[in-house]
C-alpha cells in the first residue's frame, strides 16, 4: 500500500467555502483506478478536491497511477476487487488516512468469457457476475458498514451502453452482466435513499488498453458510425462520473447515464 497521509485540518469532510473544488472535503474510492477509465476518474476526483483511494490488482500500474497523482490526496492499495480482504484493507486506508468514506466508484469489470451464450460453461458465466455484479455490490454493502452514508454518500457503477443492446461479437455474457448491473444500481437506489445516491454511468467505445485490438486499423470507420464522429476517451466518461457524484447532481439517483457519442440514437434502419 502506497500512502502519504494526512487529513487536512479546519471543516468536517464534505463542507467547503466559496471558491473552493466542488469535492473538497470529500474521500473518494475509485476499483481499478489504476489505468483507462478508472485512471482518468481518479485524476478527475483529485482534481475536483476529493481525496482517493485507488485499488488494482497489479502493483506496478498502480505505483505508476499513484506518482501522475497528488500523493498528499491518494493512497494505492493493491489487490482483487473481489476479495473481501482487499476490500476491507482499502477501506480500511480511506477511514483511517483520511477520515471517512463519502464517494464509491465501481470501475472493475471483465468482458470474459467471449463466446456465444449458448456455448458458455456454467462457471465462465457465474465468474463474470461475480466481477461484474456481484463484486460491485459487496463494495457498497462494506463501504455502508464503514459509515458511507454518514453526511451522504454517493456510489456510481460503471455501466455499458451494451447492457441495452445486443452484440455479435461473442460479448453476451457482458451484455447480460451489465443489464444486471443497472438493474442492481436501480434497486439500490431505492434501497439506500435517502442517504446515499446510486447511479450507474454507461459509456460505448473508449479509447483503452481493452478495446485497442477492437480500434486496431479500423478506427476511422468506427468512428464515422458515431453520430459525435469519434470514439470517447476516458475523460468524457470522468466528467460525467464526477458530475454524479458531486452536490450538483444531488437529485439524480437510481439512474444510468448514456455516454456513449449518440451512437444509441443511431437508428439501424
Amino acid at each position: 500500500m502506497s500512502a502519504r497521509p494526512s487529513v487536512p485540518a479546519g471543516r468536517p469532510r464534505g463542507e467547503h467555502g466559496g471558491g473552493a473544488p466542488r469535492l473538497a472535503g470529500l474521500v473518494g474510492l475509485v476499483t481499478g483506478g489504476s489505468r483507462g477509465i478508472g485512471f482518468a476518474i481518479a485524476r478527475q476526483l483529485t482534481t475536483e478536491g476529493a481525496r482517493v483511494v485507488i485499488t488494482g490488482r497489479d502493483q506496478r500500474s498502480l505505483d505508476h497511477a499513484y506518482a501522475q497523482l497528488p500523493s498528499e490526496q491518494v493512497v494505492a492499495v493493491e489487490g482483487a476487487a473481489s476479495d473481501p480482504v482487499h476490500r476491507g484493507r482499502a477501506l480500511g486506508a480511506a477511514v483511517e488516512t483520511f477520515g471517512g468514506i463519502d464517494l464509491l466508484v465501481n470501475n472493475v469489470a471483465t468482458t470474459a468469457p467471449r463466446s456465444e451464450l449458448t456455448s458458455v460453461g456454467h462457471d465462465d458465466f457465474l465468474a463474470a457476475v461475480e466481477t461484474n455484479c456481484l463484486t460491485p455490490l459487496a463494495w457498497v454493502r462494506d463501504a455502508c458498514d464503514r459509515g458511507l452514508a454518514t453526511g451522504g454518500g454517493s456510489v456510481v457503477n460503471l455501466s455499458s451502453a451494451l447492457a441495452r443492446t445486443t452484440s455479435r461479437t461473442g460479448l453476451g455474457v457482458y451484455v447480460a452482466t451489465k443489464a444486471m448491473l443497472e438493474s442492481l444500481t436501480a434497486q439500490l437506489a431505492l434501497e439506500l435513499a435517502p442517504a446515499i445516491r446510486v447511479n450507474a454511468v454507461a459509456p460505448g467505445l473508449v479509447r483503452t488498453d481493452l478495446a485497442a485490438a477492437r480500434l486496431a486499423g479500423d478506427e476511422r470507420a468506427i468512428a464515422a458510425t458515431y453520430p459525435l464522429a469519434r470514439i470517447g476517451e476516458p475523460d468524457d466518461v470522468a466528467t460525467t462520473v464526477c458530475h454524479l457524484l458531486s452536490r450538483d447532481a444531488r437529485w439524480i439517483t437510481g439512474q444510468s447515464i448514456l455516454v456513449d457519442g449518440g451512437i444509441s440514437v443511431r437508428s439501424a434502419l
